[in-house]
């Protein structure tokens, strides 16, 4: 999906007084065709000039190739990665890897390249509402772990009240009370993801800057 993206502000340069190169006498005139000046200072350069200069170009050339290709990829940003953000050292089904997969992806996107400083996002109806979906598929995500608190405290009042099953105050009716409300919290978190996850592929193609 094509973007309309945000355009910088433009900034007039202007040259009022005149400058003097460095390492030449030539003075840059007011007016003066910038091309013109660029071949004189070409006419006084000296063979060692021109090698100092082939030089860094070099240098630059290896740098580049260096960062871009080794350092980034072996050591620093792999964009051929996903990071769930789980812990590790602990099992996790296909299930669980590709929720945290495609939910860290989608923080990746709007903390990282920062979206809504790059696109106009209410150039039309149909960017406008990608826009708002992500938004709210991202402020469910941030609250994700409160979904996960109250799963757990709901699965505890069960399994607390479970562990009276010996005592005269016991009552099955309440315990299946607890059992149910614990297993209700389960299945609106698996609905609420299995939606969330939905509409986050429904605008996968919105999701480039």
């Amino acid at each position: 999906m094509d973007h309309l993206l945000k355009l910088p502000e433009e900034k007039e340069v202007k040259l009022d007084k005149k400058f003097e190169d460095s390492k030449n006498t030539f003075v840059y005139e007011k007016g003066e065709d910038f091309w013109d000046y660029m071949d004189k200072l070409n006419e006084k350069e000296t063979k060692w000039d021109i090698f100092v200069d082939n030089l860094y170009k070099i240098k630059w050339w290896i740098k580049g190739k260096w960062e871009r290709f080794y350092c980034r990829i072996k050591f620093g940003y792999k964009p051929h990665i996903i990071k769930t953000g789980l812990p590790p050292a602990y099992f996790y089904g296909i299930d669980h890897r590709m929720l945290y997969g495609m939910m860290s992806l989608l923080v990746e996107f709007i903390e990282k390249e920062k979206p809504f400083e790059i696109v106009e996002w209410e150039s039309d109806p149909e960017h406008s509402n990608a826009a708002k979906e992500f938004t709210a598929i991202y402020e469910w995500w941030k609250k994700y772990p409160d979904l996960l608190k109250k799963e757990e405290a709901a699965s505890h009042n069960w399994y607390e009240y479970h562990k009276k099953r010996k005592l005269p105050e016991f009552d099955e009716k309440e315990e299946m009370r607890l059992l149910d409300l614990s297993r209700q919290v389960e299945v609106d978190r698996y609905n609420q993801e299995q939606d969330m996850l939905t509409r986050l592929v429904k605008i996968r193609l919105f999701l480039w800057t």
